[in-house]
């Protein structure tokens, strides 16, 4: 049996619930969060809009940058470019991989680039090479690296990870969305920490979770701006 025919012959199998487990942390309390097939389907329908959002399509290139145990943020991400017909790479999130993202900037020309972090950003100063960001018409950074290119010239929007969600916001924005048909992010009380609680019936369910961050929420639901 060829490869193809075996990937189709699988196709038809029952699945398990469960796609995987991930993990935030906030000060010494580390959150394990199961994320089932039901879960990740609905992430990647809020993810196509995200990317289509960006012209994404037949074509287009879409660089990661991501490190294997963000897949429960990621992986939506990667599932929609499919899904829209496009093409994505990837590179790890660690300063040594730096060189990757640059090599990828270079000679494929991605439309958009998403999850830079300080981590790559020291990679690519060391080498003197930071300067590739400039070339990309897209960009979605962490909060920490947007810092640093904003203070170098660089425009970057923003991804970020808040608690077990996914919020993205284009450079210029200061707000970053959310998909607030599978979780509502709140204000604890008398502080500016913000707190998570499921929406959708997903397979964590959580209520007023804290997040260790420090936010606003905007005037409309799926809106939130890190502080």
């Amino acid at each position: 049996m060829t490869l193809v025919g075996s990937v189709a012959a699988t196709a038809g199998l029952e699945r398990p619930a469960l796609w995987g487990i991930g993990r935030y942390q906030v000060g010494d309390t580390v959150t394990e969060f199961p994320v089932s097939l039901a879960d990740l389907e609905r992430d990647t329908a809020w993810a196509v809009g995200v990317l289509a959002a960006c012209d994404v399509g037949p074509g287009t290139l879409v660089h990661f940058v991501c490190g294997g145990w963000e897949y429960p943020w990621f992986a939506p991400l990667h599932r929609a470019v499919s899904r829209l017909g496009a093409t994505y790479s990837c590179a790890d999130a660690w300063s040594f991989d730096a060189r990757r993202t640059e090599y990828f900037i270079r000679e494929l020309a991605p439309a958009v680039v998403m999850g830079v972090t300080g981590e790559t950003l020291d990679g690519l100063e060391s080498t003197g090479l930071v300067s590739c960001l400039e070339a990309v018409p897209r960009l979605f950074s962490r909060p920490d690296a947007v810092r640093r290119l904003a203070a170098a010239g660089i425009r970057s929007g923003t991804i970020a990870q808040v608690g077990p969600l996914t919020a993205v916001g284009p450079a210029g924005h200061a707000w970053l969305a959310y998909d607030s048909d599978e979780w509502s992010v709140g204000v604890r009380g008398g502080s500016d920490e913000l707190t998570v609680t499921t929406v959708g019936d997903r397979a964590h369910m959580v209520s007023g979770a804290p997040l260790g961050l420090a936010g606003e929420l905007g005037a409309a639901p799926g809106q939130v701006r890190l502080v």
